[in-house]
């Protein structure tokens, strides 16, 4: 189909262009229906703008219908609303009329009253004037009469009513005690209460005697069983006081104590007795190995044993210098050591970290740290001395040791968990002029005279030991002393 239309195009083309070929009939034919087709779309076209035109002109003729009549709507709403207001105003115009007049009505009455008392205050005043003086005595003694009577007639009815009240107290007295048997039973009802309290607080007195008999009694036997404690106590306490002096004889002194809200077992060793011996202990096999805390005691059987310095629980070697019988056992590098001499002079030595400290001089050394005190004030200062492990720093169970200006150790522990400041506090309130930090916590160990007063809850690598029993060496396996003086460089 599409094919034919083009043909017929190009038919009109050729008819337009070239107009002798118009005499074929087909060709003429198609140029008819082309112009037919046009006049019929005109026809329609004007059909439709015609349509159109007249939709349009209705609806602008049914606008204005519309607003014409809301106009008059509004036009006749509006002389409503004036003829409203214009009744208003009448209205208003006739209340205030109104109200003016019967505000002149009201003055014209109350003058009129006026004058009508006037008149009758007038009449009074003349009707007055022609009373005799007879009369008004007349009238002044029966008005002195009726005032009299009225008096009288008061005084009547207020006795009356008081004898109206005796009756009915006697008739209330008389319904109470209607007979002596009553009264007399009332009686007896009363007096057995009376007794039955009597009864009772006697008893409560008893009791409450009893009671007291038995408080005083409880009383007695706890202040005969304090005494008896007393008695003990002294008894006790003489027994110690002669422990002490024989220990003190001997140069060693272990006793508890309180001192600045810290429970603390103290060890005190002199160390001018000439058999005292303070020296270092490690484990059986050598550095780098541990042993029980108890079979260190049992090897070496010492008055007094107490755990030495820190070590790596991961190759069980210590941290700081040992120096045993003069030879130095372990280098560490690091930390406050306590160095003893030979004549047992004690003193405390921090060294440099990671330098070669030289021990010449001193028989014992123990490196552990950080320093607590210094000359009698406090120097704790644990990053200096290169200690950063958080739970030496927190809060554990402690043990120190310190030397006091007479040239005793002190050797202090306790349980409760403190930091290192209150140690140091501690320490300074035993009389200690230098102090420093031991290895404690699960490692605490602390021995004294045959009395375990702390077990460590791991075996340990090194200790600090002290024998009363005269000056003697500890005899340590060949290969550490050997390993010890290849360390050392001799």
């Amino acid at each position: 189909m599409t094919v034919y239309r083009r043909i017929l195009a190009l038919c009109v083309i050729i008819l337009i262009t070239f107009p002798a070929a118009a005499p074929f009939p087909w060709a003429a034919s198609a140029v008819a229906s082309e112009h037919h087709k046009k006049s019929v779309a005109a026809k329609h076209h004007k059909q439709h703008v015609s349509e159109a035109k007249a939709k349009h002109d209705k609806k602008a003729a049914k606008h204005a219908k519309h607003a014409a009549a809301e106009k008059a709507r509004a036009h006749k709403e509006h002389l409503a609303r004036l003829h409203e207001i214009k009744l208003l105003k009448k209205q208003h115009a006739a209340e205030a009329r109104s109200a003016k007049h019967k505000k002149v009505s009201a003055k014209a009455k109350a003058h009129l009253a006026r004058l009508a008392a006037k008149e009758q205050h007038e009449r009074r005043a003349a009707a007055k004037k022609h009373v005799s003086k007879a009369y008004r005595q007349h009238l002044a003694r029966l008005a002195k009469l009726e005032h009299e009577h009225e008096a009288h007639l008061a005084r009547l009815e207020a006795k009356e009513r008081k004898a109206r009240k005796s009756r009915m107290a006697a008739s209330a007295r008389i319904a109470r005690y209607t007979s002596a048997a009553e009264h007399k039973e009332r009686l007896a009802r009363k007096q057995a209460a009376l007794a039955s309290k009597a009864s009772a607080r006697n008893t409560k007195q008893s009791s409450l005697q009893a009671a007291h008999n038995a408080r005083l009694a409880a009383h007695n036997a706890r202040v005969a069983a304090y005494e008896a404690r007393v008695a003990q106590h002294e008894a006790w306490r003489r027994e110690q006081q002669a422990q002490i002096d024989l220990a003190a004889a001997n140069g060693i002194v272990q006793y508890g104590s309180y001192t600045r809200g810290v429970p603390l077992q103290v060890i005190m060793v002199d160390l001018n007795k000439p058999n005292i011996k303070v020296t270092a202990l490690i484990a059986r096999n050598g550095i780098g190995s541990s042993e029980p805390f108890g079979q260190m005691i049992e090897r070496t059987h010492p008055a007094v044993a107490v755990t030495g310095t820190f070590f790596s629980l991961d190759n069980l070697k210590p941290v700081g210098d040992i120096v045993i019988n003069g030879n130095l056992a372990y280098f560490g590098g690091m930390g406050t050591a306590l160095a003893i001499t030979p004549n047992n002079r004690a003193d405390m030595v921090t060294v440099d970290w990671g330098r070669h400290h030289s021990w010449a001089g001193y028989d014992c050394v123990v490196a552990c740290g950080p320093r607590l005190l210094k000359d009698g004030y406090i120097v704790l200062d644990p990053h200096a001395e290169r200690f950063h492990d958080r739970e030496m720093l927190s809060p554990n169970s402690r043990i120190a040791v310190g030397i006091t200006p007479g040239n005793k150790l002190v050797f202090v522990m306790t349980r409760d968990r403190i930091y290192l400041g209150r140690l140091a506090k501690v320490m300074a309130s035993l009389g200690c002029t230098q102090a420093m930090n031991l290895d404690a916590g699960t490692s605490t160990g602390f021995y004294c005279n045959g009395r375990m007063l702390a077990r460590p809850g791991r075996q340990l690598t090194n200790a600090i030991v002290v024998h009363a029993d005269g000056r003697h060496e500890i005899s340590q396996s060949p290969h550490t002393l050997t390993a010890a003086r290849s360390r050392d460089g001799g």
